[in-house]
């Protein structure tokens, strides 16, 4: 099996900016942090839901948590008869 390193990487002013409402630029610098990172990473997980449109064109190893969430829904949906059934 492999090994992994779980790096938390902090965005200096991004959560100032998105709760300014300043969206554009939080995303900027949520995608500029997330492309840095890939240089030393094999995968960037982007933990917030608010980050997801900032992984738009980062490629595959840039992973969002709506990815993961969807995951689980589906998996739930496939093990579930009651949910599969509606």
């Amino acid at each position: 099996g492999r090994t992994g390193r779980v790096t938390p990487i902090d965005i200096p002013g991004a959560w100032t900016n998105f709760m300014a409402g300043r969206h554009a630029l939080y995303l900027e610098q949520v995608a500029t942090a997330a492309r840095d990172a890939l240089v030393d990473h094999d995968v960037v997980v982007l933990a917030q839901l608010s980050m997801a449109p900032a992984a738009e064109g980062l490629g595959p190893n840039v992973l969002t948590s709506l990815e993961f969430m969807m995951a689980d829904v589906n998996e739930f949906a496939d093990s579930d008869p009651v949910f599969r059934a509606h």
